[in-house]
């Protein structure tokens, strides 16, 4: 028999291009974050409720965390979660498949404030992590970004730095998503 593209096809390839597009823009970001901190960087996208490994630059050093791209994140115990779940609106958030629970809804305003969250060994035993939500153009978040290390080499006093880091990737990150969506041109990016 024969067989014919349908128009899920094209939602596919939209789908695939956008995330595509996504971490081409951030890629110059991650790299900056992985040399100034020396730490496993990654990137996530969030889509419908669902919040995935986009990209992910390693760190150089042997022990490292370890992930898998296109794997599911937990929005609920990573940085990168909590800081993009505190970004959504109410009504995003209320159309998750699993209810906030109270602790993390208590950490939104902190996490608004300083622009990024912290995942203080609340996901795997020895990890800290700092992670920042990525905007799109109209505000709302469309992933995050995090910095991840052992705890002995990323002890608290580094949390604001790489804090301040983490949330500047992501601002330029997003800035970069906004002119590669708003581009006219192919593949959205502007020419020269």
């Amino acid at each position: 028999g024969e067989y014919e593209l349908g128009p899920v096809t094209l939602l596919l390839a939209d789908a695939y291009r956008s995330q595509v597009g996504f971490a081409e823009a951030a890629r110059p970001h991650l790299l900056f974050l992985r040399n100034e901190t020396k730490e496993t960087v990654h990137l996530f996208v969030y889509d419908r409720g669902e919040f995935y490994y986009l990209d992910k630059i390693e760190s150089p050093y042997q022990v490292r965390m370890h992930s898998r791209i296109g794997g599911r994140a937990s929005l609920f115990r990573l940085s990168a979660g909590k800081a993009l779940l505190a970004g959504l609106s109410p009504d995003d958030l209320k159309e998750l498949p699993e209810p906030v629970p109270g602790e993390i809804a208590a950490e939104f305003p902190g996490i608004r404030s300083r622009g990024y969250a912290v995942d203080d060994e609340q996901n795997e035993q020895g990890l800290r992590c700092v992670g920042a939500a990525v905007l799109d153009g109209s505000g709302r978040p469309r992933g995050a970004v995090s910095v991840s290390a052992p705890v002995y080499r990323f002890p608290p006093e580094l949390l604001e730095k790489y804090g301040s880091l983490i949330a500047r990737a992501a601002e330029g990150i997003g800035r970069e998503i906004a002119c590669f969506e708003e581009c006219p041109c192919s593949g959205g990016r502007s020419a020269g």
